[in-house]
């Protein structure tokens, strides 16, 4: 233990912010007070740090707001659109189950293709903002991309298993005004 060239014998490395835990569970052995604790000004840094933590978690709140209020809207308008077409093919005596099901099978296209847009324009975006404000580069992970893209599709399939059962049993009964 006396040779200092022996750096792993003097030195080691402990959670950032656990000085106190740490300090207390060598109390505890009797070794109390016995390191010097350099914490490089993570104390300092620490308010600047959560800080940057609490904008994150926001903007992430954010964009998952904005996200699912484009996917109501956007699904909403395309049910819109496919509702007078959803009606005839019901007319002429196709089940509603077997609507629901061709409905849910185009939705479900439309749904792969969002999310893989989605995951294209998110890996440009990343790497453009993190160029324009941070100063160094960070890693890229294409395993964060891709479980965001399957959260993302596995969201836009519960949209459109809801939009595909609330559309494909449309009153059938005719419910205009009657002309004089």
């Amino acid at each position: 233990y006396e040779n200092p060239d022996i750096a792993y014998l003097n030195a080691f490395v402990i959670k950032n912010g656990m000085k106190d835990d740490f300090e207390a569970y060598m109390a505890e052995h009797d070794m109390g007070e016995s390191f010097i604790y350099i914490d490089m000004n993570y104390t300092d840094a620490l308010p600047a740090l959560e800080a940057l933590s609490a904008n994150a978690l926001r903007m992430l709140s954010i964009g998952c707001a904005i996200f699912v209020f484009v996917a109501i809207i956007g699904f909403y308008l395309i049910c819109r659109q496919m509702k007078y077409s959803i009606r005839s093919v019901r007319l002429i005596g196709v089940g509603t189950s077997v609507v629901r099901k061709q409905l849910f099978s185009a939705l479900i296209g439309l749904s792969a293709i969002a999310a893989l847009l989605g995951a294209a324009l998110g890996a440009a975006l990343f790497k453009t903002i993190t160029a324009a404000v941070l100063n160094g580069s960070v890693e890229f992970s294409f395993g964060a991309l891709a479980l965001c893209c399957g959260v993302e599709f596995a969201f836009l399939l519960v949209i459109s298993a809801i939009c595909s059962a609330s559309s494909a049993n449309p009153n059938l009964m005719s419910t205009g005004k009657k002309k004089k």
